[in-house]
């Protein structure tokens, strides 16, 4: 299922949960990130029980240097999944979508202390995470 197919499911379930009066009343983005990361789980769980097989000629046409990104990506993703799903929503409205502290905090419900602390716990374990993969895969 592509980005694209996971987007629209994401607020597709938005869209059932205000029809049933279950949407989200405060923290959209929160609620949104949530379902979104349950949806990738989801989508992450069901290509290792069905794994696709790349063409080797694709593969073989890849430069070095792709093949790289993909193993970094690759990495960065297995590190994320073992994040709490609190220290993954941060993490990812703080890097990827570059919100500010106090706009996140106001997301989550939470104080910009609690989400500084989220944040650093959240570092941590992706830099111990990556640290181990990069142990056990060989350097990238």
């Amino acid at each position: 299922m592509a980005a694209e197919d996971l987007t629209a499911e994401v607020f597709t379930r938005l869209l059932e949960a205000f029809h049933r009066g279950r949407g989200p009343e405060r923290h959209l983005t929160a609620w949104l990130f949530r379902t979104a990361d349950h949806l990738v789980a989801d989508h992450h769980r069901a290509r290792y029980r069905r794994p696709e097989v790349a063409l080797e000629e694709a593969w073989a046409a890849a430069r070095e240097e792709e093949r790289s990104d993909v193993v970094v990506q690759e990495r960065v993703r297995e590190a994320l999944e073992h994040l709490t799903p609190d220290q993954r929503a941060v993490i990812l409205m703080r890097f990827w979508m570059d919100l500010p502290l106090a706009q996140i905090a106001r997301e989550l419900g939470k104080s910009v202390g609690a989400v500084k602390l989220l944040q650093h716990r959240a570092l941590a374990a992706l830099a111990k995470r990556l640290q181990d993969l990069r142990s056990d895969h060989g350097a990238a």
